[in-house]
């Protein structure tokens, strides 16, 4: 399923929630935990990625991961985050 969504907020750099308040996971991506360093780095670059266009984007939705959140994979109108957060190293 695909549909547009704005972006509420990240968690970090592979997870957050949309508007409406589901939790998501953004699929084939990794970043730093809490713990790590470079938790915060991810977590912004991930934002800037997708605070274009007050954050709305066009979700495809691919499964569910373990903790129940949507797994997707999210674009904007610069293209695929989740392509380039793998470009970046996050995966």
């Amino acid at each position: 399923m695909t549909y547009d969504i704005q972006i509420q907020f990240f968690f970090d750099g592979d997870s957050g929630q949309f508007s409406n308040g589901e939790r998501f996971r953004l699929a084939d991506v990794r970043s730093p935990d809490k713990d790590d360093p470079d938790y915060l780095k991810a977590k912004r670059v991930v934002t800037g990625m997708a605070g274009r266009n007050r954050r709305r984007v066009t979700v495809e939705e691919v499964g569910i991961d373990p903790y129940g959140r949507l797994l997707v994979k999210i674009y904007n109108e610069d293209g695929s985050i989740n392509d380039r957060m793998r470009q970046r190293g996050y995966c």
